[in-house]
């Protein structure tokens, strides 16, 4: 008889309150489905404009930025000629990237450190100087080429002037910026009127790498790009290869006076402040949701003394209004199993399949409808609930009178 017991507890699969781990996960999925699809819906929504909305930026020079002090342009028309370009900030960074048959590309004038332009000087790609630091191009042209005291202006066109095929494809190029004084090693380009100082400057290192100085980051910002021949004279000199590294050295904020240091909000990028804008606005949202399911706040008077029938009444209507029929069943089956226990002289640690062995000698039952009434599942409605309050109470009248 205990191995029928036994096999018929498995056969139930039902432990502890009497409900199934599938009946537990489908009340709270009807319980948490609308919150969490809610949940879900804003999370795919924050992803998709997160991965859809293109990088923006108003760092000058960058090449996700779209404002006239900007790189984008020439960064897209490189990428649909195939051209791959990588920005980066980091000096280490860009030679890793910059492997020979490569072009490095270091824009803008800001001062370089002499660790950065130790490791700018053993790259093994091509260099392009974008209106970079005289002291940077002395350095890295192995003095070969030096900043003039003339600057071009855009009011005057300057001509190629010489017979390098990038300079000569562009014809006349308008910018502003600084001209350079070369050696006989170099070639010179677009040389301003009344001097020999050159706006762009082109020089092959003994190594065999090419260095090109272009004197004018308006040969490839937004605002200027389109003047003259400055596309062309940018688009065929940072092109040259199929991969360009764009080193764009972070800029040292200048110190302003009264104002602290940035707060975390002003370093986080535009996409982060929009998620945690978010983010706040959907814990606010879940804290007033969940705030109002506590009710009113109730005060009373302690010690508070409070019937066990009360306990038991407030109990059972809870149990009601929340429809947990398998909770109120296992309470009733466990308090049933123990009285009978106790009339048949079990202790309270005898196992479910003793306790049934001794409730079918006692009542003359089979072992099988009384595994059923103690350890099958939950009630399904209110009928199959009173029904096994019912037999519950037969069950114990039957031991009883044994």
């Amino acid at each position: 008889m205990s191995a029928d017991v036994a096999r018929t507890d498995d056969a139930v699969g039902v432990t502890g309150d009497g409900s199934d781990v599938r009946s537990r996960v489908s009340a709270r999925w009807r319980r948490w489905r609308w919150p969490l699809g809610v949940v879900v819906v804003l999370v795919a929504t924050v992803l998709a404009l997160t991965v859809l909305s293109p990088r923006r930026s108003s760092v000058p020079l960058d090449v996700a930025n779209v404002g006239d002090d900007g790189a984008r342009a020439v960064a897209q028309v490189l990428g649909r000629q195939g051209v791959d370009v990588v920005q980066t900030t980091s000096a280490s960074d860009a030679t890793r990237r910059a492997q020979s048959g490569s072009t490095l590309a270091v824009v803008g004038d800001g001062p370089l450190a002499d660790e950065v332009l130790d490791e700018l000087a053993r790259a093994r790609a091509d260099l392009v100087l974008v209106g970079a630091d005289a002291d940077a191009v002395a350095r890295l042209t192995e003095g070969r080429v030096t900043a003039g005291t003339t600057g071009t202006v855009p009011a005057v066109p300057l001509d190629a002037g010489c017979v390098d095929p990038d300079a000569v494809a562009a014809g006349r190029i308008a910018v502003l910026g600084t001209a350079y004084v070369v050696d006989e090693g170099a070639t010179g380009c677009f040389v301003v009127p009344g001097t020999t100082a050159a706006a762009v400057v082109s020089v092959v290192l003994d190594d065999g790498r090419r260095i090109d100085v272009l004197g004018s980051t308006d040969l490839v910002t937004n605002g200027t790009v389109a003047r003259e021949g400055n596309a062309a004279l940018a688009l065929r000199t940072l092109g040259r290869h199929a991969d360009l590294v764009w080193f764009l050295p972070r800029a040292i904020a200048p110190v302003v006076e009264g104002v602290g240091p940035p707060s975390l909000l002003d370093l986080l990028p535009d996409e982060g402040r929009s998620l945690a804008l978010l983010g706040a606005l959907v814990a606010l949202a879940a804290v007033l949701w969940r705030g109002r399911r506590l009710g009113p706040v109730v005060s009373e008077e302690l010690p508070v003394e409070v019937r066990a029938v009360e306990s038991t009444y407030g109990r059972g209507r809870l149990y009601r209004r929340a429809s947990a029929r398998g909770h109120s069943a296992a309470a009733l089956r466990a308090g049933a199993a123990d009285r009978m226990a106790r009339r048949v002289g079990l202790p309270r640690s005898a196992d479910g399949p003793t306790l049934v062995d001794a409730l079918a000698r006692a009542t003359g039952r089979d072992a099988l409808p009384i595994t059923q009434l103690l350890h099958g599942p939950p009630p399904s409605d209110d009928a199959a609930f009173a029904a096994l309050i019912h037999q519950l109470d037969q069950l114990e009248r039957e031991v009883d009178r044994s």
